[in-house]
C-alpha cells in the first residue's frame, strides 16, 4: 500500500505537468499565425493603452466588461509596450490554465486522473475564441470550486470552509472581469448552499450551520477582492461610475 500511494501521487503531478508541456507545444506552433487584429484583440488592446495614457475606466471610456478584463493588458504592456504577440501569449498561458481547471474538476467528478487529462487536453485544442479566454478559466475555475466544496467523500468541515473560501475570491475575480458570469455563478453558489443545507441525509442543523458560514464567508471574500481596485477608482475618480455598474446590474432583478 505504501509503494502504490507515491505512484497515485506522482501520476497527479505528471498529468498537470504533460498538460503544460502540451499546451506549450500546441499554442507556440501558431502563435506568429493565423493572427487577427479584430473582435476584441484590437478592442482590448486600444482600451488597455487608453487606461495607460491616463483615461479612467467607466468615466472616460465605455469597457463593455469590467476593469480586470483589461487592467491585466495594460499592466502587460506597461513591460512589454504594445505587443499583439505578448498578448495572445497571455491569453493561450489563460487557456492554459483553463484546462489545468478541467482537468482538476472532471478528476474529482469521475476519481480518474486520464479522463480529467483528456478533458484539459481538448481544452487545449479547442481554447474557444481568441482574446475571450477570460471566460473559459472563469468558468472552469468557478466549476472546479464548486467540486470541490461540494463532494461528497470529503466532509471535514475545515476542508469544506477553504474551499468555499477559495470559491468566493474566485467568484470575485469573476465579478470583476464580467458582472453577468459573475451573477451566473452566484446564482449557482446559492442553490448549491441551499441544498447543502436542506440535505435531509444528514445533520439538518449542522448543514444548514455550514451552508450560513459558507455563504457569509463567500460574500465577504468575493467583496475582499474588490477593495483594491475600489481604493483604485476613488483615487482616479470614477468610484460612482465602479460601483454604478453592480447596480445597474442588479437592478433588472425584481
Amino acid at each position: 500500500m505504501s509503494s502504490t500511494r507515491p505512484n497515485a501521487t506522482r501520476r497527479l503531478w505528471l498529468l498537470p505537468v504533460l498538460l503544460l508541456a502540451c499546451a506549450a507545444i500546441y499554442y507556440g506552433l501558431y502563435l506568429r499565425f493565423w493572427f487577427s487584429l479584430t473582435n476584441e484583440g484590437g478592442t482590448g488592446a486600444i482600451t488597455a493603452m487608453r487606461i495607460l495614457n491616463g483615461e479612467r475606466p467607466l468615466r472616460d471610456l465605455a469597457l463593455g466588461y469590467n476593469v480586470l478584463w483589461f487592467y491585466p493588458i495594460a499592466a502587460l504592456f506597461k513591460i512589454t509596450g504594445p505587443n499583439f504577440l505578448a498578448m495572445r501569449a497571455f491569453f493561450f498561458a489563460l487557456s492554459t490554465l483553463a484546462a489545468l481547471a478541467g482537468y482538476g474538476t472532471v478528476r474529482l467528478i469521475t476519481g480518474r486522473a486520464w479522463l480529467g487529462f483528456a478533458a484539459g487536453l481538448l481544452m487545449i485544442v479547442y481554447p474557444g475564441t481568441q482574446f475571450k479566454n477570460y471566460i473559459p478559466l472563469l468558468v472552469g475555475l468557478n466549476t472546479w470550486m464548486l467540486v470541490r466544496t461540494f463532494r461528497r467523500e470529503d466532509d471535514r468541515w475545515k476542508k469544506w470552509i477553504a474551499d468555499a473560501a477559495n470559491g468566493g475570491v474566485v467568484l470575485g475575480l469573476t465579478f470583476l472581469t464580467r458582472i453577468d458570469l459573475g451573477i451566473f455563478f452566484f446564482v449557482l453558489w446559492l442553490g448549491a448552499l441551499a441544498l447543502h443545507g436542506f440535505d435531509c441525509r444528514r445533520e439538518v442543523g449542522k448543514t444548514a450551520g455550514q451552508s450560513l458560514a459558507a455563504f457569509a464567508l463567500i460574500v465577504l471574500l468575493a467583496l475582499a477582492t474588490h477593495v483594491p481596485f475600489y481604493l483604485v477608482a476613488r483615487a482616479q475618480g470614477f468610484a460612482d461610475d465602479f460601483v454604478g455598474q453592480y447596480t445597474s446590474w442588479f437592478s433588472f432583478f425584481p
